[in-house]
């Protein structure tokens, strides 16, 4: 499920062994308030508000434009089940490398709910970016997730584009997303609309929302 957040951490560095370098530890906390949470182009909160928190730690080892690591995080946000609304959260492991402009990462997201009542195998992905361009692809024993992006800043706001491709077992859909977002204050603003050609559900839908990142 984090795969549409995979290139925000390529530069975000960690724990390597044997190198001589500069080191940098980070620990990282963000909160996202939303009018609906997605999730590959789907509402996970039955089209109702979403709440989302996430921890984080890396440790940076190199120049900033030629370093590695490991990074590791908590990912928890509301969702809407068979018996109202549960607390998922999601576990999430990677190495991260950059060079000359070029991020690169793999690792593993282990995702789950609050009450343990369904298994999910994890994610395992890899992705890679650009200066404004970055590309996703997820996996597990259900399905498989490609994604491509990009951003580009217009002085304080910061446009995005996302397009993704799910493939489950008998069925495969597309998702797509133009979003903005701004500084106000102390937390940025954001709104997007969001797409999907899903079987049934599929439909265009718009989003706001406000959210902060904190490093420590």
């Amino acid at each position: 499920m984090l795969v549409k957040k995979l290139t925000q951490t390529l530069l975000a560095g960690s724990l390597v062994f044997g190198i001589v370098q500069s080191a940098m530890a980070e620990m990282t906390a963000d909160f996202l308030l939303t009018s609906n949470n997605f999730v590959e182009g789907l509402s996970v909160t039955d089209d109702g508000p979403g709440a989302q928190l996430g921890l984080g730690y890396a440790h940076q080892v190199g120049k900033p434009a030629n370093h590695m690591g490991l990074h590791a995080g908590l990912n928890t946000f509301n969702i809407a089940g068979l018996d109202g609304t549960a607390l998922a959260y999601e576990l999430s492991v990677g190495f991260a490398k950059a060079f000359s402009g070029v991020g690169l990462e793999l690792g593993a997201v282990i995702p789950n709910d609050s009450g343990n009542s369904f298994a999910i195998s994890p994610d395992y992905f890899v992705g890679a970016s650009y200066k404004m361009i970055s590309a996703g692809f997820a996996t597990n024993a259900d399905r498989t997730y490609m994604s491509l992006g990009a951003e580009h800043a217009l002085g304080p706001v910061t446009l995005s584009l996302h397009g993704g491709n799910t493939s489950v077992t008998g069925f495969t859909w597309l998702d797509a997303s133009f979003g903005a977002s701004m500084p106000i204050k102390w937390v940025d603003l954001n709104a997007a609309v969001i797409y999907s050609d899903a079987p049934i559900i599929g439909d265009t839908k718009f989003q706001v929302g406000v959210s902060k990142g904190l490093e420590f």
